[in-house]
């Protein structure tokens, strides 16, 4: 099946950093197989036309993610680097279990993904319900485990 997305514009990040504007992406099996003026080329037969409006663009990578530390957002703000660590967050952090990692990267991912993040590098301790949760979730990551000197 062939789904062509249609908007007001489309970033093709292409060699020229193309505009197309408006323009129309189509998808095929799950694969780009098409990116052009909506006007100019009509849909093949049997493709599905959703006009979206907007702008279509290749989704975001977020390069430095602690997305689990959505349970600790405020706990200690205004405070210096070192008094917030010590005294607001890894106090906090030694009482997760693996099922609140496991939630707190769930809301994470759904916070990247609403806002156009597809993909997320993530360090934090509790590997296994971060893994778990990014494939639950539905979002791209490479996790990496934090290094204390």
């Amino acid at each position: 099946m062939t789904l062509r997305l249609v908007a007001d514009a489309v970033f093709t990040v292409d060699a020229d950093d193309t505009i197309l504007a408006p323009g129309a992406v189509e998808v095929t099996d799950g694969l780009i197989s098409w990116v052009g003026d909506p006007w100019t080329e009509p849909p093949g037969a049997g493709t599905e036309v959703r006009e979206l409006g907007g702008l279509l663009m290749p989704g975001l990578v977020n390069c430095h993610g602690h997305s689990p530390m959505t349970l600790v957002r405020s706990a200690g703000d205004g405070l210096p680097l070192d008094r917030w660590l010590n005294e607001s967050v890894w106090p906090r952090e030694a009482l997760l279990s693996d099922e609140d990692v496991y939630w707190g990267m769930t809301l994470g991912a759904a916070e990247l993904l609403t806002n156009g993040t597809t993909t997320t590098c993530e360090q934090y301790r509790h590997p296994a319900p971060v893994a778990e949760a990014v494939l639950d979730a539905g979002i791209r990551a490479v996790y990496t485990p934090g290094i204390f000197e």
